[in-house]
């Protein structure tokens, strides 16, 4: 196995290791709130992956797991922002570390980042180290005020952008595994882009968000028609940009998938909703809620 598999692996390994320990180690209060934070985190990582790395091409990953350049950077992207970054900003917002953990933590990445570039396993476009440096301390600011937005002011906005960003997740993970990189199921053919890849992940990306949304929609209210409702058009519509050419399904697979992921992710969306509401009963009531600015407010959804 070469370094750059190893590499990946490692840094794989360790924050699937730091992502149980944390788990494992937290109290009564904040352990039913650590992997929906860790998927919120994820999904900032990814919205943020996708402005840099896609859009601006400031960086490149090189795992050399897969043949195609450009899948492979994605999956090391993959590797990078749903694991390692995502569950830092867990392991630091649940036990309440100060900023000096942040910054131990940044530092640590800054110089990971110099090891790769020295392995040649990463590769810089216009993006730098310091970038990173800096960066990394903003995400842990964003972190650790959501965190107590979340498990202590029960804040109704970040409990609800918590579910889409879980969904967002979700869907886009599994879309981006057993869609493009295992069976290559089907293209969006809108050419943002020479390569297809890359225009492929920027109609996803909106595409992904809106499907996001809704489904977002359909957990808050808790009703089986909306989701299945949900599920079965966006599906039909995914039938008809393949007749108008803009969409091409190349696997008969596509259609399982298609239904798979997006059952799954809207079950994600439920499991994170339930968690951050445990205490408020079973139903989508979310009282005595408090914004950004410590105001109290009372927000219900009817059954």
């Amino acid at each position: 196995m070469n370094k750059n598999r190893i590499s990946y692996m490692l840094i794989c390994l360790f924050s699937i290791a730091l992502l149980g320990a944390t788990y494992r180690n937290s109290d009564i209060k904040t352990k039913r709130f650590v992997y929906p934070l860790f998927l919120t985190y994820a999904g900032i990582n990814y919205i943020f992956d996708f402005f840099v790395l896609v859009l601006a091409k400031g960086y490149r990953y090189k795992p050399k797991y897969l043949k195609k350049t450009y899948l492979d950077n994605l999956l090391g992207a993959n590797m990078s922002q749903l694991l390692i970054v995502p569950t830092s900003g867990v392991f630091l917002s649940i036990f309440r570390l100060n900023f000096i953990w942040g910054l131990l933590s940044s530092t640590l990445f800054f110089f990971i980042e110099k090891l790769f570039l020295k392995l040649n396993v990463y590769k810089h476009g216009w993006w730098s180290e310091y970038y990173t440096l800096i960066g990394l301390n903003i995400f842990y600011f964003v972190a650790k005020r959501w965190s107590e937005q979340l498990i202590d002011k029960n804040n109704s906005w970040i409990q609800y952008i918590t579910v889409y960003l879980s969904i967002f997740v979700s869907t886009a993970t599994l879309g981006y595994y057993l869609q493009l990189v295992l069976f290559k199921t089907y293209l969006f053919k809108q050419n943002w882009f020479l390569n297809p890849y890359r225009s492929h992940m920027t109609t996803l990306f909106i595409y992904t968000n809106i499907m996001s949304v809704i489904f977002t929609f359909t957990v808050v209210f808790k009703k089986l028609y909306l989701k299945s409702m949900s599920v079965v058009f966006l599906y039909l519509f995914e039938l008809w940009l393949n007749r108008k050419e803009k969409m091409v399904i190349s696997n008969p697979l596509f259609h399982l998938f298609s239904l798979f992921i997006k059952i799954i992710s809207i079950a994600v969306g439920g499991y994170v909703f339930r968690s951050i509401n445990r205490d408020l009963g079973t139903g989508p009531v979310l009282t005595q809620s408090t914004d950004w600015d410590g105001k109290k407010t009372c927000l219900s959804v009817s059954k």
